[in-house]
């Protein structure tokens, strides 16, 4: 088989995965589709929170060691180093090589160095899996010493395998909790120190901790070892209140059952100005808050989100023809679209289904409506 049609029978591979799959089996399932044509030694595929490109959900890890997590993440969002996944993202190559980017010099590289080096890896590929301008996930695959760089056809795969893997960790970050049960109300506080150990934490932390993804115990160590959702979010805030600009210090987190919190972080300061403490925060996140992802889960066109917005803050359809200056027709079409792609049959079915009635004052849908004050 040409490597052309190589890449589209893995993408579509990857298309007709279950669409009722959980974070944590699509990343699996995605891993093994690619490991069917492209060699990999270690590997490590992660959902993450589009509005921030911290991880949201438990990572499937192929080959790298517990130890590694700190030093990869501090990498990514603390002390960014080559090929990060935000600078792939932005600049919209796709697929990369760190030999690429290097000339061949791969120990210009942090992660290269403290990491991979060390483990006996060598060639490392990395990819954001965007779709639509956002980015669902991060792919990263390595090669031991001593094999040859990934190919362009190698690259040529995970371009085409994208869009489908991004579509499918999307869905499965949006689908609905398993559980009925609710989340413990209020919010839990941790404190981690300069080298992020945990100092302190209230009395119910520790239970909202052992919720999250793969969390671990260090076992020979009195601090947790903190997962990676915790740490990026963790590295996150340190950067940020070192004065550098970046997004929120904000993960959505998608639990083992589906459930879902929001881990915010930020630093205090000394009495002298310097940085003092990490205090990161967790509570359960609201359906309000998740309207943006649940929105493109849908894959709505442009203008069917803009009057989902509309619809949602309560304009009547006149009033929404009106705004976009479109007919009143076009605007019962598209709402029928809307109804037929989101399986509702009203307008308050459709609040529901992205809006906690609670908050639906201060719900946040879409990032901008056309003509939208």
């Amino acid at each position: 088989m040409d490597p052309r049609r190589t890449a589209q029978h893995i993408a579509g591979r990857v298309a007709t995965l279950d669409g009722d799959l959980t974070v944590s089996e699509v990343l699996r399932a995605g891993t093994a589709v690619l490991g069917e044509v492209i060699d990999f030694d270690a590997a490590a595929m992660t959902a993450a929170d589009p509005t921030t490109l911290l991880p949201t959900a438990a990572a499937h890890i192929v080959g790298l060691p517990p130890w590694s997590c700190g030093p990869y993440w501090d990498a990514e969002y603390l002390r960014p180093d080559l090929m990060t996944f935000a600078e792939l993202h932005r600049r919209g190559e796709g697929a990369t090589t760190l030999h690429r980017l290097t000339g061949g010099r791969p120990e210009r590289s942090r992660r290269h160095r403290e990491i991979y080096r060390r483990l006996g890896l060598d060639s490392e590929l990395r990819a954001p899996l965007s779709l639509g301008g956002a980015c669902y996930g991060m792919l990263d695959l390595a090669r031991g010493e001593g094999t040859p760089d990934f190919s362009d056809a190698d690259l040529a795969v995970i371009d085409e395998a994208v869009p489908a893997l991004a579509r499918r960790i999307r869905r499965a970050i949006a689908r609905p909790s398993a559980s009925d049960e609710p989340l413990p109300e209020g919010t839990s506080v941790i404190i981690l120190d300069e080298v992020g150990e945990i100092l302190s934490m209230t009395s119910d932390a520790r239970e909202n901790l052992a919720l999250l993804p793969e969390t671990l115990n260090a076992g020979t160590s009195s601090a947790i070892f903190l997962n990676a959702i915790v740490h990026a979010v963790w590295a996150r805030a340190r950067f940020l209140a070192s004065g550098l600009e970046a997004p929120p210090a904000r993960a959505r987190i998608v639990l083992r059952d589906g459930r879902r919190m929001t881990l915010r972080g930020s630093c205090t300061r000394t009495e002298s100005g310097g940085m003092g403490h990490t205090v990161l925060t967790l509570e359960p996140t609201r359906r309000s808050q998740l309207g943006p992802l649940l929105l493109a889960t849908y894959e709505l066109t442009d203008r069917e989100e803009e009057i989902v917005s509309l619809l949602l803050r309560g304009d009547s359809a006149q009033q929404i023809a009106t705004r976009l200056g479109i007919s009143l027709h076009t605007v019962r079409t598209h709402t029928k679209r809307i109804h037929d792609k989101t399986g509702v049959s009203s307008r308050a079915e459709l609040t529901m289904l992205f809006i906690d009635e609670e908050f639906l004052p201060n719900a946040d849908i879409t990032t901008h409506v056309a003509g939208q004050p």
